[in-house]
C-alpha cells in the first residue's frame, strides 16, 4: 500500500471517528497533529471531508 492510500484510509478514519459519538478535545488535538505531520495527511483529509460534506448536503 502506499502512502497516499493509507493518508486516505487514516483521513477516512479520522472523518468517521469525528463524526460518531463522544469526539473529544483530544481527540481534535490528536487530529490537528496528525493533519500537521505531513502535507499528504491534510490533502487527503481535506478531500474527503469535501465529499463526506456534498453527501450530507444530498441527504
Amino acid at each position: 500500500m502506499d502512502a497516499g492510500t493509507r493518508a486516505e484510509r487514516a483521513a477516512a478514519d479520522w472523518l468517521a471517528r469525528r463524526d460518531g459519538e463522544g469526539w473529544q478535545a483530544a481527540d481534535e488535538a490528536a487530529l490537528e497533529a496528525w493533519l500537521g505531520a505531513e502535507p499528504a495527511h491534510r490533502v487527503a483529509f481535506l478531500r474527503l471531508q469535501a465529499a463526506w460534506d456534498e453527501t450530507v448536503r444530498l441527504k
